[in-house]
């Protein structure tokens, strides 16, 4: 009774007891172009503390405090193309050591003002557009450097990335698989109804494939898919006000030679009404799955356990979220919130909260 409290305490008075959307501290997706910078510096950092008070059978509560540091420089030896090279640094409270200390490396080559092809560290194309049932966004807590390829498209109606982030590389001889993450993201404006509407048609798809052919590992070849497709409706109040429907049908196939999950075929529908203003984001969401399983999505949608070989087909969840925010600076935000999970089937409140500061700086430091 306490936990079903909590959570229509977060539905109707949500300006007293908050909730967080991670995606507001998402790394901002950069320009293609830069026609004024030779050498640029560019520095990002994310402080957060993140509490998961989890009591269920398909995914176990713990707590996130600790930052991230990212520093690049970018050179742009032409205006087509721009060389970064720089260092992450991720930290957790608690532990001696940084958890991560990784370089950091890309090319990337503007066919126009439009496209772009990318090798090496990637712009975490997964981070951006995709729903917590197929992709968490906590990992942006965790692991938030991808490497591989990555092609991206920004048209007046149309935007697609795609890429791939290889996760984990093998020599000839190794003792574990390849790792590796395929994504694609579209987006098609199906037409602008005015200044202040528009209908947006997306069609996505991750893959997750563990495998390789020269290794010694006994892990078997396994490859997962999530194929998302719906429509998304957004109202501009004005004055940095809106209002936004969104509804996805996503599919969940297990493509291995050889199955070691409880399911083989499932689906998942998912709808979500948000409110948004300068000060803050509210979020109202439903998800039914069925027989639904996502590699990289939020556990607690899930039709199976992540470290267990209990299972539910048919899961219903009720979601909400609210988010506190402030921008101090352009270059600088802070976030105060929580989110609540109500498992319509089993009677269970599962919430998380968290604290964030983010900062994102950039400096020329040679002009063209």
């Amino acid at each position: 009774m306490f936990r079903l409290l909590i959570f229509f305490s977060l539905l109707f008075c949500s300006h007293q007891i908050t909730a967080q959307s991670l995606n507001y501290f998402l790394e901002p997706p950069k320009a293609l172009h830069n026609d004024s910078a030779k050498l640029e510096l560019e520095f990002n950092n994310l402080n957060f503390f993140k509490n998961n008070e989890y009591f269920n059978p398909f995914y176990e509560g713990y707590t996130l405090p600790g930052y991230f540091v990212k520093a690049k420089l970018h050179y742009f030896p032409v205006k087509s193309v721009k060389l970064s090279a720089g260092v992450l640094a991720q930290k957790y409270s608690g532990v001696k050591n940084f958890s991560e200390f990784l370089p950091i490396f890309s090319f990337q080559y503007n066919f126009s003002p439009a496209s772009s092809l990318i090798f090496g560290t990637i712009n975490n194309p997964v981070f951006k557009g995709f729903v917590a049932p197929i992709f968490d966004s906590e990992k942006w807590l965790t692991h938030n450097n991808q490497n591989g390829l990555e092609y991206t498209f920004h048209g007046k109606n149309f935007y697609s990335s795609t890429w791939i982030d290889w996760q984990q590389f093998i020599f000839q001889g190794a003792s574990y698989p390849e790792k590796l993450l395929f994504g694609s993201s579209n987006a098609y404006i199906i037409s602008p109804l005015s200044k202040q509407q528009a209908v947006k048609f997306i069609a996505q798809a991750l893959i997750s494939h563990i495998g390789g052919q020269i290794d010694n590992s006994t892990v078997s070849v396994e490859t997962l898919a999530n194929l998302p497709v719906g429509i998304d409706y957004k109202y501009r109040l004005g004055n940095k006000k809106s209002v936004q429907l969104k509804a996805q049908y996503i599919t969940f196939a297990d493509l291995s030679p050889t199955k070691k999950q409880n399911y083989i075929l499932g689906y998942g529908v998912y709808s979500l009404l948000s409110i948004e203003n300068r000060a803050s984001y509210f979020a109202l969401s439903h998800w039914f799955g069925n027989m639904f399983i996502s590699p990289v999505g939020n556990p607690l949608f899930e039709s199976s356990a992540e470290f267990s070989n209990y299972s539910e087909d048919k899961r219903a969840i009720l979601a909400a979220s609210y988010l506190l925010k402030k921008n101090i600076h352009k270059t600088i935000k802070i976030g105060l919130g929580a989110d609540a999970y109500f498992d319509l089937y089993n009677k269970n409140l599962d919430y998380s909260f968290g604290v964030y500061a983010d900062v994102n700086l950039s400096q020329i430091l040679i002009a063209q």
